[in-house]
């Protein structure tokens, strides 16, 4: 007898079921593995994640303080593995950017693409820009070297 369509599907069906308990069994096997790996190792991940927030509040403490430098100083580089850049941030009313989006008919699928829109806000007339509310300020932003060791050149 030949095989016909159906008995190809059937086939089909039959074999992502197989897998779909073969998956589902080594993921179970894994996850039983992972748990008995974090149990046994409770307290190193602990002192790891510890270890990780120590730094982090470290990290975001540093940059504090370069920016607290820099705008008592106006220097930019504190330190070597340390410096304070300005960055620009752009700013406009939503609601407005897309109304002014939607009549010219740029930067809108469903709601604003804000990636396109900021590329073509600057480019706009003094008083659209106005319209919508849009302004760009400077902002200044502390950078850590990722490389510690070779910014103080240990």
């Amino acid at each position: 007898m030949a095989t016909t369509a159906v008995d190809h599907v059937a086939e089909h069906v039959r074999r992502l079921h197989d897998l779909r308990i073969a998956a589902t069994s080594v993921r179970e096997a894994f996850l039983a593995k992972q748990r008995a790996f974090e149990i046994e190792h409770a307290a190193e991940i602990a002192d790891m994640k510890a270890a990780q927030k120590e730094a982090d509040e470290a990290d975001t403490a540093l940059r504090m303080l370069a920016l607290a430098y820099f705008a008592d100083t106006g220097e930019r580089k504190p330190t070597p593995g340390v410096e304070v850049k300005i960055t620009e941030a752009v700013e406009y009313d939503g609601d407005a950017a897309l109304a002014w989006a939607k009549a010219k008919g740029v930067a809108v699928k469903v709601s604003l693409d804000a990636k396109a829109f900021a590329a073509i806000a600057p480019t706009l007339d003094a008083d659209t820009q106005k319209q919508i509310g849009y302004k760009v300020t400077e902002q200044p932003k502390a950078y850590i070297a990722t490389d510690l060791a070779k910014a103080l050149g240990l």
